[in-house]
Order: C-alpha cells, then sequence, then structure tokens
C-alpha cells in the first residue's frame, strides 16, 4: 500500500528505505548494482549537510517519483548556508539519476572525498557535533534514542581522542 511508512521497507516491496533508495532500485531491479549504494551515500551526505534528506513525500510511491525523475535542490539551498561547491558537487554527482554519472565505485567516492572534505570543512569540533546530534537526532532520522546516544557517545570520544583531548 501507498500509505506505508516513507523511512521503512514494507512486506512485498522494493527492498530498501524509500528515502535512500537509488531511482533505479525503486524501478529496475535487474539493473542494480554497487552504484545504487552510492547514490543512498549521497542520499546520507546531502541529509548531513542539511538536516534533511533531498526528496519528502507523504507516500513511498511518490518519493520513488521524485528519486526518479526531480533534481534534488542544492545542499547549500535547502540548508540556507554557505556548502563548500566541491562537496556539493560530490553529493550532487552521487544522486545522479543515472547510474553511470555516479562514482563507479565507494574507493571512487572516497579519492573524490579526501580532495574535498577537509579543506571544505576543516575539523568537526565535539560541540558542532553535540550541536547536531541535539538538533536532527534520533527523531529526523528515525533510530532507537538509545542506539543514538551510544552512536553520539562514540563520536564525541572520536573527536576527544583526534583533537588529541
Amino acid at each position: 500500500s501507498d500509505e506505508r511508512a516513507v523511512n521503512l521497507t514494507g512486506e512485498g516491496a522494493a527492498v530498501g528505505t524509500p528515502l535512500y533508495m537509488a531511482p533505479e532500485a525503486a524501478t529496475s531491479f535487474d539493473v542494480v548494482d554497487g552504484r545504487a549504494d552510492i547514490y543512498s551515500l549521497g542520499v546520507v551526505a546531502y541529509f548531513l549537510a542539511t538536516g534533511e534528506p533531498p526528496f519528502m513525500a507523504g507516500t513511498a510511491k511518490e518519493v520513488f517519483r521524485k528519486h526518479a525523475g526531480e533534481r534534488p535542490a542544492a545542499p547549500s539551498e535547502k540548508a540556507g548556508r554557505e556548502i563548500a561547491p566541491e562537496l556539493e558537487q560530490v553529493i550532487l554527482r552521487c544522486l545522479a539519476k543515472d547510474r553511470g554519472m555516479r562514482p563507479e565505485s565507494a574507493g571512487a567516492l572516497l579519492s573524490m572525498l579526501e580532495d574535498v572534505v577537509e579543506p571544505a570543512l576543516g575539523a568537526w569540533t565535539t560541540e558542532e557535533a553535540d550541536a547536531w546530534w541535539r538538533q536532527y537526532a534520533p527523531d529526523r532520522i528515525g533510530i532507537p534514542a538509545a542506539l543514538a546516544e551510544r552512536m553520539q557517545g562514540r563520536l564525541a570520544g572520536d573527536l576527544a581522542s583526534r583533537d588529541g583531548g
């Protein structure tokens, strides 16, 4: 039924979470390959940059239609703040409708990100990470509060050790 939650996989439906599914995963199961995962990572990156997925709708069918046919707003436009153009281009390339236009592998994506993330964003402080979690998790990303707290604690610890504190 189209009334299923758009953030859940349903029985008898395409496998995946509609908000994060590549266009081909919703329409042509026989052509799905690793580049569908790159698309999903692009959705996650878009969410991390803007606080919202690129496409929202009330039904899974409408979300699939948007993934298949609509161009996402630029992350900086959606976020209402500047995002480094190089990072924005990597995110949008991951969200290309034509899978041939996406990075061909996770390794290719990693190489692209290594060139832009640190210069574009700089180091993310523990305070910035805590503020992000308070604003967006767990409600907005649909994970249980206990898991979000464990993830936040682990992230804070990782950042503290990276920052030398």
